[in-house]
């Protein structure tokens, strides 16, 4: 599976989705909770450049 945009913001804090537009989604996004995704290859994350945490 590829991460796309609509996975990370699947994947992010719910607090965030509401507010802004993707971009902005993208950018205050500081943890991503991937597991159990079956990604094969861990790519595309440049825009969320807050990014702290990856589980």
């Amino acid at each position: 599976m590829k991460i796309s945009n609509e996975l990370i913001r699947r994947c992010s804090s719910k607090h965030l989705l509401p507010v802004g537009d993707n971009d902005d989604i993208m950018q205050r996004i500081t943890h991503l909770y991937l597991q159990e995704q079956r990604i094969k290859k861990i790519e595309n994350l440049q825009l969320c450049r807050n990014l702290l945490a990856l589980y």
